[in-house]
Formats: structure tokens, sequence, C-alpha cells
């Protein structure tokens, strides 16, 4: 599948705008980018670099083309978002 940097800037904003409003965040991105993986996490379960650095979050991008997920920094390669929240519990 991959991303450009278009849709990686609007699942980007579309996710700040969920967070802020508190609306529910997986269910949301995945009625608005059918067939995009999302996955919600704490950043203290992430030891990868993310492709993007919020205030309030990381997004880090998964590749599942392999055998193995893998968070990959290549959007031409990646399928999936991770959303990992400072502060967060979600485990």
């Amino acid at each position: 599948m991959g991303f450009n940097a278009e849709q990686l800037d609007a699942i980007d904003q579309a996710v700040t705008h969920l967070i802020v409003r508190g609306d529910p965040l997986v269910p949301s991105l995945r009625e608005q980018f059918p067939g995009v993986m999302f996955v919600r996490c704490s950043a203290r379960d992430m030891s990868e670099q993310p492709y993007r650095n919020h205030e309030r979050y990381q997004l880090h991008l998964l590749d599942r083309r392999e055998h193995c997920v893998q968070v990959t920094l290549q959007p031409e390669n990646a399928d999936g978002v991770i959303i990992a929240e400072y502060g967060a519990n979600h485990g």
C-alpha cells in the first residue's frame, strides 16, 4: 500500500483533532481512512524512533509486508499507524 506525504498529513491532522475533542480515536480513524490499520498504545511501550513526534503523541508507521510486522520510518512501505500517546495507559 504505502503512504504519501498528503495521506500522512491528513492522518496526523485527524489524530490531533480527535485527541483534542476527546472523540473515540481508533474507530473514528478507521472510518475516515478505510484499509489503514490503526493501533493505539502508550508512548512508554514504544522503543522505536517515531515517524512524527508531537506534544501529546507519536506516530509510528507499520510495515506488514513480511511475515512479521515491524515499525518503519519509510512511508512507502507502511500500511498501518501506531498512535503512541504520552501519559496514556492503554495496556
